[in-house]
């Protein structure tokens, strides 16, 4: 640049313009698809002897081909972002028996656990027994739930209008999940006291919570924390978790010292852990999050 243009540049700057730079031209760029969550496998996939809905989820650093049944019936595939359908369809097929068991196992399990609705005759369980479901209006001002001897009944105000809502379900279903919480710890502090003094064995300790992935649990430092939807099961179920865990205060580990002592209080604790994974679905209502409508609680085992 010449002295000329330098001044000429700097005179333009101070009376407030700019030079004009010179624009590039414009290059047409197509929107493309998020290759992350882009289904590339058909919705559904054939067998031979039956079909399932796909979920396939691309990943970009995944080795290999992961899948497995959801509780839902749904086939979930992980792929590389560069696998083509042809590549994972390969991978797929030869797995088609396995697919298919367990395919035919989710839907066994979705027909023993229709969903629930918070509404007025369903039917629920708790305490290891059935549950009905009975809607009262009362002359009361706000709504309430009672215990009675083989139902719970929700009563409401006369010409609530609170019914009609379309958020009603889910409003009832964190009001209900808040009331059974503390019903679950006035059944489940009592076995837990009586298993302590059976046993000699004392927990710093015992909260309740709503895990996903597990019944019970037991820290190093001695506090046991429970699954408040073990009150949906019947009175074996909740002593066998609840002596599981106090074991732990004795044993940190799964060793034969460990089973021994559990099985001197709960002999038959093989066949109880099988009616649990069983019935596990049964709290499945009470869950923040139904997984049928994905997961099955576990013990730390």
């Amino acid at each position: 640049m010449g002295l000329f243009e330098s001044v000429q540049l700097e005179l333009f700057e101070l009376m407030g313009y700019k030079k004009r730079q010179e624009r590039k031209p414009s290059v047409y760029k197509p929107n493309m698809p998020n290759k992350q969550h882009e289904q590339r496998l058909p919705p559904e996939l054939s067998f031979e002897n039956f079909s399932c809905p796909v979920e396939l989820i691309r990943k970009k650093n995944l080795r290999g081909l992961r899948f497995r049944v959801s509780t839902k019936a749904n086939l979930e595939v992980s792929a590389n972002k560069s696998s083509s359908d042809k590549e994972i369809l390969s991978l797929l097929m030869p797995h088609h028996d396995w697919i298919e068991k367990q395919v035919d196992e989710a839907k066994k399990r979705l027909s023993k656990n229709p969903q629930k609705k918070w509404q007025s005759g369903q039917v629920f369980k708790w305490n290891g027994g059935p549950y009905e479901l009975v809607f009262s209006p009362s002359s009361t001002k706000k709504p309430h739930i009672r215990f009675m001897e083989k139902s719970f009944e929700y009563f409401f105000p006369l010409n609530w209008q609170e019914l009609e809502k379309v958020d009603f379900q889910e409003k009832l279903h964190t009001s209900f999940l808040y009331f059974f919480k503390l019903k679950a710890s006035e059944v489940l502090d009592a076995k837990v006291d009586h298993w302590a003094k059976e046993m000699q064995l004392f927990p710093r300790s015992v909260s309740y919570r709503n895990q996903k992935a597990r019944w019970g649990s037991c820290s190093s430092e001695g506090k046991v924390n429970l699954n408040w939807k073990l009150a949906v099961f019947n009175s074996e179920i909740q002593d066998y978790v609840i002596i599981h865990e106090l074991a732990h205060l004795k044993h940190q580990d799964h060793s034969k010292n460990f089973w021994n002592l559990v099985e001197n209080f709960a002999p038959d604790r093989k066949q109880t852990s099988k009616e649990l994974q069983s019935t596990a679905f049964d709290a499945d209502p009470f869950a923040a999050q139904s997984e049928l409508y994905d997961f099955n609680p576990s013990l730390d085992a």
